[in-house]
């Protein structure tokens, strides 16, 4: 009789040997990995690897195993890191809208390893053209991805906290008649731009594998300024009730007393997110998939108001051709085609501030949900919104000094937004283009993304370019 006697091997523990600076705290890296005594499962270990390449300050540059003479089921597995929060911290950026009519831009400056325990802060201040003279924006935001407090299970289920403020912009934003002379929906010529003051914190917590919930509570002010009108005065042509057509001519004042009122709000917001792709940067398979819903209220010019949010998404991606390895035990596909989805609603409109729902279109926008390239940033207004993409996207493979990754892109967009005051009917816009996205990276540091795209727009005949800081949907 022949008799084997198998060991099933296990993780001892992990031993974490750092090149060049170290201010990142262990523990940050060890709660990623699998808690020692469990089985050796390669997979689970390059899933966390990833999570780890994920965090943006630390890179795994080797991996071994080493086993216990004494009991050589037991293993110790090791880690070789270096940080990668060397290089430039600040970000600047310009931009060119010809539809809010001049130049914009900003500085930022991001420290994603705070304290050496993985929190992040951002603030950026920048400006914006409009008509209404309203040019400085702001943002500042604090985040703790993961609450590391032995309290409860908060060290071994991942819980976030954020606190951010900032104060925003929107112009372009049309003044419509209320006059009982001519139809409510009239559009008077004029535009407003809304100054929107705010303050919001938030909670998120791992509920399951790759899926993750959130909650939070803001507040924000919004003031509302007429923008400069050239002519003083506006001409409307319309048909009255009877069918004939009219004029009407709005003047300054006119505009002014249409103007909305000031209006503080707060809103209530709950969130869930699922992601199952095996790639951060280049998503080659999975699905990510989210949706949001929140409850606002507040006054405005003496008037109680409230209304709901509901938003959801999803986007996924097959990749095929040559698999280029990427970080230790990451790789992708060299060409990928992704599809999404993304829709928005606004529940009880009648009882909501003045100029509520999405602005979409364009391609500068840092949230892809809302794009249509080949339109102008934000041409399209509604309570409503419906849009989806499909991109092919190629990765050249280049990974060379400042550069750390290059991907040509080809993209077809339709979408619009409709409901509300101005525009009533869905009307689909569509564009296609193509792009070019640039990764940076400056003494191991990751800066962020630079993308440049071209759309092209058949229904309206021009096209656009646009630039935007942000990875891949």
């Amino acid at each position: 009789m022949l008799t084997f006697n198998t060991r099933e091997v296990r993780i001892a523990g992990y031993e974490l040997q750092w090149q060049g600076k170290h201010t990142t705290k262990d523990r940050v890296i060890l709660r990623e990995l699998p808690e020692p005594g469990q089985a050796f499962n390669q997979k689970d270990l390059y899933a966390a690897l990833g999570r780890i390449s994920r965090l943006g300050f630390v890179r795994v540059v080797t991996e071994s195993v080493r086993s216990d003479p004494a009991n050589p089921e037991n293993v110790t597995y090791v880690l070789g890191l270096a940080e990668t929060t060397t290089g430039i911290p600040v970000q600047l950026g310009l931009t060119y809208d010809s539809f809010a009519g001049g130049f914009g831009g900003d500085a930022g400056y991001t420290n994603n390893n705070v304290f050496g325990l993985g929190h992040n802060f951002t603030a950026s201040v920048g400006g914006q053209q409009n008509d209404a003279g309203q040019n400085l924006v702001g943002n500042v935001a604090y985040s703790i991805p993961w609450l590391d407090v032995d309290f409860l299970d908060f060290r071994k289920t991942p819980t976030s906290l954020s606190v951010s403020a900032g104060s925003n912009v929107v112009g372009n934003n049309s003044i419509v008649s209320s006059s009982t002379d001519t139809p409510a929906s009239t559009d008077t010529g004029w535009d407003y731009t809304r100054r929107t003051n705010s303050f919001s914190v938030s909670l998120g917590r791992s509920l399951a594998r790759n899926l993750y919930g959130t909650v939070g509570v803001g507040t924000g002010y919004s003031t509302y300024y007429l923008e400069a009108l050239k002519d003083k005065e506006h001409v409307v042509t319309y048909k009255d009730a009877s069918g004939a057509e009219q004029t009407r001519t709005f003047d300054k004042a006119t505009a002014e007393g249409l103007l909305p009122a000031a209006s503080l709000t707060t809103s209530v917001n709950t969130g869930l997110n699922y992601d199952s792709t095996t790639n951060p940067d280049f998503p080659d398979s999975g699905v990510r998939a989210g949706v949001s819903a929140g409850y606002n209220f507040g006054r405005q010019n003496n008037t109680n108001v409230r209304w709901g949010t509901v938003e959801g998404g999803a986007s996924t991606y097959l990749g095929f051709g040559n698999t280029l390895e990427k970080t230790l035990g990451t790789s992708s596909k060299q060409q990928v085609f992704a599809v999404r989805a993304n829709a928005g609603t606004t529940l009880g409109l009648d009882t909501a501030p003045t100029g509520t729902g999405y602005a979409v279109g364009g391609g500068s926008s840092a949230s892809a949900a809302r794009q249509i390239r080949g339109l102008e940033d934000g041409a399209l207004f509604g309570s409503n919104y419906l849009t989806t993409s499909a991109e092919y996207r190629y990765d050249f493979g280049l990974k060379a000094g400042i550069a750390q990754g290059l991907y040509g892109v080809v993209f077809a967009d339709a979408g619009s937004a409709w409901g509300g005051t101005t525009n009533t009917d869905f009307n689909l816009k569509y564009g296609v283009g193509a792009g070019v996205q640039l990764d940076l990276g400056i003494g191991g540091a990751l800066l962020p993304s630079l993308r440049f795209d071209y759309g092209f727009s058949p229904q309206t005949g021009t096209g656009k370019f646009y630039f935007r800081l942000g990875k891949f949907f």
